[in-house]
């Protein structure tokens, strides 16, 4: 039986990440495993991609910008 830990430490792991603080930093800053980081990072990873392919496919679309493509 895996540990899961809460949706707000998730958005905080996920926070920090996000401020360019190093997996191992993380790990020890809010007492996980590196592979609880992993885990997390991928479970948001497949829901934004269920989320984009859900809600943004086949966008009526007449006009597009590229920038820094």
């Amino acid at each position: 039986m895996s540990k899961r830990i809460s949706k707000e430490k998730q958005a905080l792991l996920l926070a920090a990440l996000c401020e360019g603080t190093p997996m191992n930093a993380v790990t020890r800053m809010f007492g996980v495993s590196i592979h609880t980081v992993l885990r997390v990072i991928r479970e948001t990873g497949e829901a934004f991609a269920d989320y984009m392919e859900a809600n943004f496919r086949d966008l009526p679309c007449s006009r597009i910008e590229l920038d820094e493509q």
